[in-house]
This record gives structure tokens, sequence and C-alpha cells, in this order.
């Protein structure tokens, strides 16, 4: 094409051309210098057979023209003339400039059209409650097939998502008047702008790349990132209210929840965001961790009566050994403030090594993993953020009052020594304790701990053994893992410790 209308232009340029008469022939409806003859297609073949041979290249269609030719007849019988018209103007026009922005840097857009579709298909399967199987046009199909009864709603959720990006001139700030890059969730709390755990901050170009791609069975593009961008959409097309509180309480439900957030839960999650974005609606929503709804209900009614404690809550979600869940923390009035204050210097990675003594020393904070013969309690290695962020919001507060007592302890301590060195408070907690179980010669599993750092030298900060939970007492073995799993060496602690001292 572009080669023609070069060839067009180089011949009127070489010739005294007269265009008006060339327009009047080319606009004579009776004898047109150029007509075109419609093809109709009818019983159009499978994809595999499908070959236009008034194709211009000489070529078989690739796989968005095959997919478009058949999604156009397919709207072709399922929508009124003027929408159907309205639709296909729109797909070789607005949304493919839309898409033109992301190209790539191959000049191609049609893989884009394709991820974008895909999304758009899959929302509207797990809408219909049912599992995404076969081709995407087979999908396609099901969801925009006149027999399904949802196939209008399902139309113009597509029309929406990518009408809601026409004359956008920015699409990222967009995006970035909701979300911030976790790289700066330390300030977010000040702007009303949500910390999002993402590849690319901007959802919709995030989705044109990866959606649909998998290294092995992880989503390139997660689950969670399919559903901030789905309320996104939601609240584009409906213009909600309180899209800041809304989206930051479903970045807390879904955020590092990829155990949580999985495919046969989201024919529930799916509805269940709308719900919330569109009406706020959080107590009937389903498919969500029940102990994160709890605690996003327990945080509105606690802001709700207290709301000059609104950024300490938000600061603390937006931590990220917290990642939007504070179990770790009572929600009481009077505390809060303070240790939302002085946690985040009492955990940062330098005083992970002597933290876990110190949290030690106020009480048995872990949790237990397979069947309870193993405990999750903190490491010293600062490459093992998450082991911490599952001591801290692994389980809800029904289950973790060790947890919030231990923790509530040691930053009350912190902060009665009145913003001093962090270390050496930590490490005064850890002495005390220790000397404590020296003079009443009580040496609990705990004392040892606390007493010998060698004994919780272990990356993972998994322990395995024989772990009572009901007493939360150790019997005569207790082995320090390297690796989280029992197929990883392991140190006997007790051992270990004697040994080297």
């Amino acid at each position: 094409m572009l080669n023609m209308l070069d060839a067009v232009h180089e011949r009127i340029i070489a010739e005294n051309i007269d265009l008006d008469s060339a327009w009047e022939r080319l606009m004579d409806e009776s004898a047109p210098a150029v007509s075109f003859y419609l093809l109709p297609i009818d019983d159009m073949p499978s994809g595999e057979e499908l070959y236009i041979k008034m194709n211009s290249r000489g070529k078989p269609l690739t796989d968005f023209e095959n997919f478009k030719a058949r999604l156009e007849k397919l709207f072709h019988e399922t929508l009124p003339k003027d929408d159907f018209d309205a639709i296909i103007h729109k797909l070789d026009g607005v949304w493919s400039d839309v898409l033109w922005s992301f190209h790539g840097g191959d000049h191609l857009i049609d893989d884009e059209f394709l991820r974008y579709l895909e999304f758009i298909i899959e929302i509207s399967e797990w809408r219909d409650n049912v599992v995404p199987e076969g081709t995407l046009l087979e999908r396609a199909e099901r969801a925009f097939d006149v027999g399904n009864p949802n196939a209008a709603s399902h139309i113009a959720f597509l029309t929406h998502a990518f009408d809601t990006w026409v004359g956008v001139d920015d699409v990222r700030a967009a995006f970035e008047e909701h979300f911030v890059d976790l790289a700066r969730s330390s300030a977010a709390s000040q702007t009303g702008r949500v910390p999002l755990d993402t590849t690319n901050l901007n959802l919709f170009e995030g989705c044109l790349e990866l959606y649909g791609k998998r290294t092995g069975n992880r989503r390139l593009f997660s689950l969670a990132e399919t559903l901030m961008l789905f309320a996104v959409l939601i609240h584009r097309q409906y213009a909600t209210e309180e899209i800041a509180a809304r989206l930051r309480i479903l970045r807390n439900l879904v955020d590092g929840a990829d155990d949580e957030v999985r495919l046969e839960r989201m024919g529930d999650l799916i509805p269940s965001v709308e719900q919330l974005i569109r009406d706020g609606d959080l107590a009937t929503t389903r498919g969500f961790n029940p102990d994160r709804v709890q605690d996003e209900l327990d945080k509105i009614a606690l802001i709700e009566t207290h709301p000059e404690l609104e950024h300490s809550v938000h600061s603390l979600e937006d931590h990220p050994l917290l990642r939007g869940r504070i179990f770790a923390f009572d929600l009481d009035p009077e505390s809060l403030q303070r240790h939302a204050t002085v946690f985040p210097d009492v955990v940062a990675p330098q005083h992970w090594p002597i933290l876990t003594g110190a949290l030690l020393a106020k009480g048995d904070y872990g949790y237990p993993r397979t069947a309870g013969r193993a405990v999750q309690l903190g490491t010293g290695d600062p490459k093992q953020s998450a082991r911490w962020r599952g001591v801290f919001s692994n389980r809800g507060r029904g289950r973790n009052q060790a947890l919030r007592a231990a923790l509530a302890s040691l930053l009350d301590d912190v902060a009665a020594d009145g913003g001093g060195s962090v270390g050496h408070s930590l490490q005064r907690v850890t002495d005390e304790f220790v000397e404590q179980a020296r003079s009443t010669r009580r040496f609990t599993w705990r004392a040892y701990l606390a007493t010998y750092p060698e004994m919780r030298e272990g990356e993972t900060g998994v322990y395995y053994g024989e772990y009572l939970q009901e007493t939360g007492q150790w019997r005569h073995s207790m082995c320090m893992l390297r690796t989280p799993d029992l197929m990883s060496a392991a140190r006997e602690s007790w051992s270990l410790s004697a040994l080297e001292k």
C-alpha cells in the first residue's frame, strides 16, 4: 500500500493531471474509474483452510487477520447494524491508532491486538463462570455468540476497553494518577496513590506486551495485574467514586497473594472486583482470603472512628514487608501511630541479624509449616525478605496473637529509647532476655537461639524437627534448614552452637 501511494504521488508530480477531473471520475456513481467487488464469505471455512485469493499479497491471512475476519462475522450476527458498523470502523480506525503507540518496535500491532482481545475474552469467560478452553477464536465465539445471553454485555465491555484509551495522549500518566512503583512506596500514602508490584505501571501496555505469555505455569502478566487492570477499566466505565480508597483495598487483597488469587477463583473474583469498585461493597465479596477481607473491614472501621490514623495505616500497608496486610499490628488507636513510626527502622535489613534474636526475646512469633513439623522464623539474610513478609502476614489476627504481642512489646521498647540507635536497642532487648534466662536458669529454646547467633544464621529462617504446636516447645530435635524444604542441607542448631563455642 505504501509503495502504491508513492507511485501515485510520483505520477501526479510528473504529469499534468487535472485533479478536479480525476476526482469527478473517482466519485462517478454510474461509471467510476475504480470500483470494488464485495465477496461475502457466508460459510467461512476453518482457519487452516481460509485463503483469500484476492489478497493482493498472494498470501494467507495472518493469525490476526483471520481472527478479525471471523470476529467481524460474529459481530454481524450478534449486533444491530449501526452497532456493527461502528465497531468495524473502530477496529480499522481509532482502536488501531491507540495500539500503534505500543507496537514494540516491529511496526506491527497484530500481536498486541490479539493479547488485549484475549484479556477481554478471558474476562468475559470469568463473568460467565466458564473455564477458558480451546483456541482464542473458539473462546470468542462462545463469549460473543448470539446464543450467549451475556454476549451484548461482553461486547459492550470490549467496546469500552478500547474506547476508553481513544484520545488519551499519555496512557501511562492515566495509571500514574492511581499507582506508584514500589521504589517510591515510602511516600505514596502522602500522595493518595497506591504502590503496585508490577513490571510496568502502565497496566494497559503490560497487557499488550505480556498477556497470555507464560514461563512454565507462571503468567508473565499475573492474575493480580489482570484484576487491577480490570478495576481501572470498570472505574473508567462507570466514573466510580472513592477510587483511591477502593483501589488501595483491592491492592491489599491481591498483592503478593499468588497462592490465593488463583485461576479457579477468578469466576468469583471478577464480579467481586466489579462490586468493590462500583459500589464499595466489600462485606459480600467472594473469592478473597477471609483474613484479608476482615483486615480491610477492621481498618475501614478504625479510620472512620479515628481519621487521624489514616496516614499511619496507609504507611504500614505500603511497607514492602507488609504489602497491604497489617495483621501483625493491633488496631489500637492509642499505640498504632507510635508503632507505625518506629516499625520501618526496626525492620530495616541491616538490623535483621539482631532482630531475629530481639523478637524471639519477646515471644514465639513464628508460624508452623508442613503440618507442624517445621516453623518459619525471621532471617538475617537480606535476600530473604519474603521470609519476613510471611512472618508478618501469613496469618490473620485470629491466629497470630503471639506475633502481635511480641512485635508490639519490641516496638514499644525501641520507641521508649527516644530515637537512639535502633541496633543498640535491639541488642539491649536481646541481652536482657538472655541475662534473665541465665539468672533464673530457665533456658528455653528461645533463650538458646537468642544467646547464640550461630543458631539463627540459616538463610531461610525455617526450622524443622519435633515442634509441639500445643505448647510452643521443641523436643529433642531442631534443624536449621538452608532452603524451605527437607531436600536441603540442614544443621542441628543445638550441636552447632556447642561446637562453635
